[in-house]
């Protein structure tokens, strides 16, 4: 159900002021505004290219216009100047990635190398002295004696 009235405005121009109620009572009050022809046409153009209702397209404008915090008063001086700032954007987004990576990130991966060569360094120390001491431990012992002219092995004689 739906009532509809004429209402001056300011200017005494009548407009049409609809006023819907649904089943649950809530009222959804519909308004016209006046613009020019030109406008009028853009939104057409708007409506055809984008298969939506000039209420819809007017909406999803406003709420567009409010969540990007754009001031249609301040229109932007032209479409390259905004790319361009973009872009200069990007750009700089980008030199602070490869500064931080430069600074930052390639002196971390240089220590964790250097660590890691140094636990090989010390895990093949340790081999060498494990497999040195069971060798000490298992053939030149005669009768609980070392002998004298014996040497601890060295990697290259126990893998051959």
């Amino acid at each position: 159900m739906y009532l509809a009235y004429n209402q001056l405005n300011e200017s005494h121009f009548t407009y049409k002021k609809v006023i819907i109620m649904d089943k649950t009572n809530n009222i959804s009050t519909l308004t016209t505004i006046g613009i020019d022809r030109q406008t009028g046409k853009l939104i057409d153009k708007l409506c055809k290219r984008y298969s939506l209702k000039k209420g819809e397209i007017v909406r999803l404008a406003f709420v567009y216009i409010d969540k990007a915090c754009i001031n249609p008063s301040e229109a932007p001086e032209s479409v390259k100047t905004e790319l361009a700032k973009i872009n200069k954007r990007q750009d700089d987004i980008i030199r602070f990635i490869r500064h931080y990576e430069e600074e930052q990130l390639n002196p971390m991966i240089r220590t964790a190398n250097s660590i890691a060569v140094r636990f090989d360094a010390i895990g093949t120390t340790l081999e060498t002295l494990i497999l040195s001491a069971r060798f000490w431990a298992k053939g030149k012992v005669v009768s609980g004696n070392r002998t004298a002219n014996s040497s601890p092995p060295t990697r290259n004689k126990l893998s051959s």
